[in-house]
This record gives structure tokens, sequence and C-alpha cells, in this order.
């Protein structure tokens, strides 16, 4: 398959699936950073206990979970919280749902075995999104911020008169 229908299919299917179940992509961007950051740090681990389990697993188990670790937390926050972004605020959501996609497709790809990975990260269009990273980083960031700001309710103070 082609590279670009790869990336393209990676990055819109997962913007696509945050607007249409309406979720708080803010929330799913910010879990999707913990999960690369839980993979760097139990992957080692979880191979060590996976080969030593099932001694006779190949590339495509230790891809799956590395793919897993990342993925995995964020698509179980998305599952949570549907329909949580309603109204206006589904348009906004908009932003923080575009870089999720663009930082799902940073972080699985370069998981990837063999000539998957090779043809992905070998054109063009993969060179420019690797160097936009910081800035997607940032970008999704700062927007999830502002977005959970926005959205966040503020108790209102009461002054209630007690009655004597």
């Amino acid at each position: 398959m082609n590279a670009l229908i790869i990336l393209g299919l990676i990055t819109g299917l997962t913007t696509m699936f945050l607007i249409v179940i309406r979720t708080s992509a803010s929330v799913v961007f910010l879990v999707l950073c913990a999960g690369i950051v839980l993979r760097m740090f139990v992957i080692g681990d979880l191979t060590l206990v996976m080969k030593s389990t099932v001694p006779n697993q190949g590339m495509l188990a230790e891809e799956a979970l590395n793919i897993s670790l990342v993925v995995l937390p964020a698509f179980i926050a998305a599952i949570l919280l549907r329909k949580s972004s309603k109204g206006s605020k589904a348009m906004l959501n908009v932003l923080p749902a575009i870089a999720v996609g663009l930082l799902t497709a940073l972080s699985v790809v370069p998981l990837f075995a063999g000539s998957t990975k090779t043809n992905i990260t070998s054109t063009q269009m993969w060179a420019t999104l690797e160097n936009m990273q910081g800035f997607i980083v940032a970008f999704g960031l700062f927007v999830s911020i502002i977005f959970l700001k926005s959205t966040h309710k503020q108790p209102h103070p009461t002054h209630k008169k007690k009655h004597k």
C-alpha cells in the first residue's frame, strides 16, 4: 500500500473517529502523550515478560505490544468520553482531533516493522511531518489546554441568606 495512503488513513481515521463520536479530543491528546511516555518506560519489562512466557513469539507480537501501549490508553479514553463534546464546542474540537491524528501517525509509524516502516519513513511527506513534530506537540498541548479551560464549568458562588 502506498505510504501516503497509510499516513492519510492513520491521521484521517483517527481524526474522524474523534469527531464522529464527539469525544473530548483535548483529553485524548493528553492521554495519547501519556501512552507514548508509558511505552518508553515499560516496553523493556513487558517485552522481557512476553519473551519469557511465550518464547516463540515473533516481531509481529512485539510490534502489536508497542502500538497497543501507545494507542490503547487514548482509545479507551475516547470511548469513555464519547458524547462529551456538544453543540458549538464540538466544532472547536476539530483542532485537537487533528493534533491527535497527526501525533498518532508520528508515534505509531516508527513502531511498524520492516518494509512498511521503511516505505513510509523514506517519503518527503514523512520528513515534513517529522520536522513539524515539535510544533504538532506544542500546538496540540496549547489547543488542548485552551479547550479544556473554555469547557471547564466554574462553580457559581452562592450568596444564600440564612433565615432565622
